[in-house]
């Protein structure tokens, strides 16, 4: 390095990040082919994803003060500098002789430059400055020596405390608030509730006006904190689902924020169509019968399937059993001695709750499946229905009862039971 130079540039090179934006990072310069050009890093740390964080500064309506020491004869410089641009990497020209030199380095918005507006003194204060700032950075830099440093600019130190102001939609799907309720809040690291929750039973699937008053608001202090909405089954407080997000309270900053909420409950599948069933006669010395069900899947969600069989007692008319199906399945008496119950599918085979023997033969009630064919006690009259079975905590589907107007399944074998029918006689 020439020593004999009386000036020396400075160019700061100012990389922002997360306080002035999620930008795309690029590598910053290491310096120019001219040694006495030094380069100075200055950066806001690395960008988060999937993170509440506050509004971008728009880094263009910055103010920069380079608040220059000399560590050599204590002498005081202030250099203020503005950027026309918005870019990740900021130059600024700063103009200083070999020495060795600390520097504060101040972004102030224009409320901030107000407050030291006027012909600022070449004694400069740093503390008015820092006080005044958004971003603030330090730094020491050798220019005797062919030395780069980076800096950190982080938010005003001197303010410990940012501010929540948060409103919620959907975001396309609609909060059933007869089935469950739903609240939001804020957890520090250790998990304590900070705050108050919020009930979100209002929320709706259309983004509330930028101007509404915030559903959340909130003052914490500066740091790292968990947002979570919980969906609470009304009728099953055990079933809770959690969304979460991470959000970073800056000193002086305020969050405003439109969250759209994701979907994350178990929702009942969409119950089967068609059901309907066929059987096949044995020989009269058989007292069992094949009796083949099939079904639409309307489902994208279900577990799988579940089938009920309800044996009808032998002192119930024909007349007893009418179109209203489902009434009819409270109302009429079981036979208790027959096959009654329901099957389920229980990874590789059927789970039974049956008052006799009944199990299954071909076919799945696993998700996706549309037909299964069971083994059943002959000579006795039957209602069957079928329902989706959801995941987790989920309600199952509504029945659907099985209809003989369908007709039979179409495997080979196998005939349609009356039509007119509104049960099955198996085997007659």
């Amino acid at each position: 390095m020439k020593k004999a130079c009386n000036c020396l540039l400075l160019a700061l090179l100012v990389q922002l990040v997360v306080s002035c934006g999620n930008l795309n990072q690029a590598e910053p310069s290491n310096g120019y082919s001219d040694s006495t050009i030094k380069t100075l890093t200055i950066t806001t740390g690395a960008s988060v994803a999937r993170s509440i964080t506050a509004e971008r500064l728009d880094c263009s309506s910055l103010t920069y003060y380079f608040a220059i020491t000399n560590l050599i004869n204590n002498s005081k410089d202030l250099q203020v500098y503005t950027s026309a641009t918005d870019e990740v990497f900021l130059d600024f020209p700063i103009e200083l002789e070999s020495g060795y030199y600390r520097i504060g380095i101040y972004a102030l918005d224009a409320a901030g430059v107000a407050k030291i507006s006027g012909d600022y003194p070449t004694d400069f204060n740093d503390g008015d400055l820092e006080a005044a700032c958004v971003l603030s950075g330090r730094a020491t830099v050798d220019l005797r020596q062919d030395e780069t440093v980076d800096v950190a600019l982080t938010t005003n130190r001197l303010v410990q405390t940012g501010n929540v102001a948060l409103n919620f939609y959907t975001n396309g799907w609609t909060l059933d608030t007869a089935k469950f309720s739903a609240v939001c809040g804020i957890k520090n690291k250790a998990g304590a509730l900070i705050g108050n929750e919020v009930n979100l039973s209002g929320v709706t699937n259309v983004p509330p006006d930028p101007s509404a008053v915030p559903l959340y608001s909130a003052t914490l202090q500066q740091g790292t904190y968990t947002f979570y909405v919980n969906y609470t089954k009304k009728n099953d407080s055990s079933a809770v689902y959690t969304w979460t997000d991470s959000i970073f309270i800056t000193s002086n900053r305020t969050i405003r924020k439109t969250v759209a909420l994701s979907d994350i409950i178990d929702h009942a599948p969409a119950a089967p169509s068609a059901f309907k069933a066929a059987y096949q006669d044995f020989d009269s010395s058989s007292v069992w019968c094949y009796v083949n069900f099939a079904w639409n899947d309307n489902a994208n969600n279900e577990l799988g399937f579940e089938i009920e069989l309800l044996a009808v007692s032998a002192g119930q008319s024909d007349g007893d059993i009418t179109s209203d199906m489902a009434g009819c399945w409270d109302s009429l008496t079981p036979d208790g001695s027959k096959v009654t119950g329901s099957f389920t599918q229980n990874g590789g085979g059927y789970s039974q709750s049956f008052d006799q023997s009944g199990y299954g033969v071909d076919g799945s009630l696993l998700k996706n499946s549309q037909s299964a064919t069971f083994k059943l006690s002959r000579g006795y009259r039957y209602l069957a229905r079928i329902r989706s079975v959801g995941t987790f905590k989920a309600d199952p589907s509504d029945w659907v009862y099985v209809d003989f107007t369908l007709g039979g399944t179409g495997k080979t074998g196998y005939s349609a039971f009356d039509p007119a029918a509104r049960y099955m006689k198996v085997g007659d």
